[in-house]
């Protein structure tokens, strides 16, 4: 596979990126990968496509014609393609990679990645993206990606992940006070704003109705695996939320509700004079 590294040509002052750039190098070389990169020699991308050729890997270097009339062409690489710009050489680039790694660097590796990211989410591109994270480096990249698209945010993340720990402390305590009732709120809470993120917030109080039908049925003792797994449910939504795509949030609410379906399915069979008049259709 050829992998695509955006990085920078300067060390900067953590030694330990160049420690990181040669461990990446030292795997591209030794898993039986290629490297695709920009063809210098100096900083980090040296040292990456040193480490890739002295692991035994082959390197491509593109690099436009600028670069080597001043000097920065690397002798040492397998392959260098010459372009006469930055344009034509960032869509060589494209073309050559087969996966894409943005590795800590300045602009003009924030703009490489972000090329990429665009082609992916416009679906003229598939294959791996990758924001190497080291020490933090990408986080607010992160948080920004998720504001754009709408997602969750570090705050907002831990505030799901306190919501699905308090629906576990609470199911893991029958003698709570008022049980029933704060486990509904937190249900209720979580659900919300994870229909909301997919456009499906009109679901929302239909689901709602189902789950307290679900929720009353307790009495009746039909304690189902369907009943026993929403905090499953719920892990599932929020990684999608955070690491998928709309269609992927879209799809685990739709197993979510169908899993509740299933419940006032199993419960109108057992128990059809309590859904007189109380709903529980879909």
């Amino acid at each position: 596979m050829n992998i695509t590294v955006y990085l920078g040509a300067f060390e900067g002052n953590d030694r330990s990126f160049a420690n990181a750039v040669k461990e990446l190098g030292k795997w591209i070389g030794e898993s039986g990968n290629s490297l695709v990169y920009g063809g210098s020699k100096s900083g980090l991308m040296g040292i990456l496509a040193e480490s890739v050729l002295d692991a035994g890997g082959t390197v491509t270097g593109v690099e436009p014609q600028f670069f080597i009339d001043a000097g920065f062409e690397y002798d040492r690489i397998t392959k260098l393609i010459v372009t006469k710009d930055m344009s034509e050489r960032k869509a060589k680039m494209i073309e050559l990679g087969e996966a894409f790694i943005a590795f800590p660097g300045g602009t003009g590796t924030l703009e490489e990645i972000s090329e990429i990211m665009s082609k992916v989410s416009l679906k003229q591109l598939s294959a791996p993206c990758i924001l190497y994270n080291l020490n933090g480096y990408y986080n607010s990249l992160k948080e920004l990606l998720n504001h754009i698209r709408g997602r969750l945010t570090g705050e907002q993340e831990r505030a799901y992940r306190l919501l699905i720990e308090q629906y576990r402390v609470l199911e893991s305590h029958p003698e709570a006070e008022n049980r029933e009732t704060r486990m509904l709120d937190l249900d209720n809470a979580f659900h919300r704003r994870a229909f909301e993120l997919c456009g499906m917030e009109g679901h929302f109080d239909h689901m709602l109705s189902t789950f307290q039908h679900i929720e009353r049925l307790r009495k009746f003792s039909l304690q189902t695996e369907e009943n026993k797994s929403v905090c499953d449910a719920h892990t599932r939504i929020l990684e999608a939320v955070l690491h998928g795509t709309e269609e992927d949030v879209s799809r685990a609410l739709s197993e979510h509700l169908h899993r509740y379906k299933l419940s006032v399915d199993q419960a109108r069979a057992a128990h059809p004079d309590y859904f007189i008049g109380n709903g529980g259709t879909w």
